[in-house]
């Protein structure tokens, strides 16, 4: 098998040198092979994988423990099968080597103790998102973890996590601003943004943008407890923010793409002009209502104008 592996990568210009005079060295080589075979793995299967990943030959056998350390934490703690396991590892080899057994256990960790159990849900998990296992900075992960239950419950960010875990990627002060402005100016609770896989992909900016145009349009109103019809009426938050841009403006908004791009480059013209330091007012939980209340009134008041005389006369 190893003559034919190194025969084959020869051919296509890729040359490893084997010591064939050296048995033991030529066995200690074929280690992680022989495991792999001993755990039921088809010789044909390995092989084919070798042959077809110079990284994956490579990794087997010349880094013999660590890549199976790292095959054996995917089977074990992730319920990775072996063949699984080998092909997600053959993608990743000099990353997840670099990354090391230890730092994707503390990061798996992360999501068991977020109560995402092992087995198929946390192997689709890291099938769909293998940057949770090599990017980003574990502490902060951890972190942002925790900091995610100011915004939602055990089961919601449970939820959030096995939909998108790459959440926990992202910067938390950064995520904050955007559930704020989502939660408090375009009233939505914490369970609608499990809807949207593309909340905290987006630009605070971007979200804003797409948010007041639809106000502008009159493709969406504030939420009132007293009249949720208006909320029903309203586009769902995965339908405002995972579109593209051409479903945003025709389906959403009801524009053509060009009014959509124009409205773009004004707003970007006037924000210019404006020079804020925050985009949005910041409000504490605490204050919502307060918010709302204050946001109702300020409504009210733009309904009316003044005559000419003391009265004041609401316009029809």
């Amino acid at each position: 098998m190893l003559k034919r592996i190194v025969e084959e990568h020869k051919k296509n210009g890729k040359n490893f040198k084997i010591p064939w005079d050296d048995s033991e060295g030529v066995k200690k080589m074929l280690k992680n092979i022989e495991r792999l075979i001993r755990q039921g793995v088809r010789p044909a299967f390995i092989l084919d994988g070798c042959i077809k990943s110079p990284e994956l030959f490579k990794a087997l056998i010349q880094k013999n423990n660590h890549t199976w350390e790292i095959i054996d934490c995917l089977v074990g703690t992730c319920r990775f099968t072996f063949e699984d396991a080998m092909r997600l590892f053959s993608v990743y080899s000099e990353i997840f080597l670099e990354v090391g057994t230890e730092q994707m256990v503390q990061r798996l960790n992360i999501f068991f103790e977020c109560g995402i159990p092992s087995g198929d849900e946390i192997a689709e998990l890291i099938d769909n998102h293998p940057e949770i296992l090599y990017d980003g900075d574990t502490k902060r992960m951890h972190e942002t973890a925790q900091n995610l239950v100011h915004f939602f419950t055990q089961n919601e960010r449970q939820k959030l996590l096995v939909k998108t875990p790459h959440v926990l990627l992202k910067i938390f002060e950064e995520l904050e601003e955007k559930y704020e402005y989502i939660f408090f100016h375009m009233a939505m609770e914490a369970g609608e943004l499990l809807v949207s896989k593309k909340w905290f992909e987006r630009d605070l900016e971007e979200i804003m943008m797409r948010h007041q145009f639809l106000e502008k349009t009159g493709r969406y109103k504030m939420p009132d407890p007293k009249r949720p019809q208006l909320k029903k009426d309203n586009p769902l938050l995965d339908q405002i923010l995972d579109t593209d841009e051409e479903n945003f403006a025709t389906s959403v908004a009801g524009v053509t793409l060009e009014e959509w791009n124009i409205y773009k480059l004004l707003d970007d013209k006037l924000k210019s002009f404006e020079g804020k330091e925050k985009p949005f007012e910041r409000i504490k939980p605490s204050a919502r209502k307060a918010y709302q209340r204050r946001k109702k009134e300020m409504q009210e008041k733009e309904d009316f104008v003044f005559d000419g005389s003391s009265d004041i006369e609401k316009v029809k």
